[in-house]
């Protein structure tokens, strides 16, 4: 996903990447002022709001060109610039709260006794972990970009079914 940011349409990607950063980062303070049960009172706008930091870098810094991406770039990794090694170590801080906010939810729905919502965390937040991992120690394989991106859909997922529940019951 984060190659779409380069072209001449990456604009395009990157704007999406600090729109969805700066909305996380509006939820991390609305969480901040609301009850929410199941998510904690310091922990999850915590991690949300460092979920959003890391998609707002995201689009600062853009990734590098790889693998043929976009059109004419040469197969393979290619060289890592300083504002591509900022775009992995924002992912690294987006990816690792996001994983951080399912677990805790998950953990904390499970303490109140809410089975579906605990399973429903940790296995957001398991899956979105594996994936990652398989799309870093298969060096771009299409199958883990598939799994990966399909990781993305589902860690938005319960992102916002997650603060919807939490607005709703506060």
């Amino acid at each position: 996903m984060s190659v779409l940011s380069t072209g001449d349409l990456g604009w395009i990607q990157i704007g999406s990447f600090v729109l969805a950063g700066l909305l996380c980062l509006g939820a991390a303070t609305a969480l901040c002022r609301v009850p929410h049960p199941g998510l904690g009172p310091r922990t999850a706008p915590w991690l949300v709001g460092q979920y959003g930091l890391g998609m707002v870098l995201a689009g600062v810094f853009v990734a590098d060109p790889l693998d043929g991406f976009p059109a004419g770039t040469p197969a393979g990794p290619g060289e890592v610039s300083w504002h591509g090694l900022a775009h992995l170590g924002a992912g690294v801080l987006a990816f690792t709260a996001l994983i951080g906010a399912c677990l805790v939810a998950g953990r904390r729905f499970a303490r109140q006794g809410e089975r579906g919502w605990a399973a429903y965390s940790v296995a957001s937040g398991g899956y979105f972990a594996v994936a990652w991992v398989a799309l870093m120690v298969t060096a771009g394989n299409p199958v883990a970009m598939l799994g990966f991106g399909a990781a993305a859909v589902v860690g938005w997922a319960w992102m916002s079914a997650t603060l919807v529940r939490a607005l709703r019951t506060g």
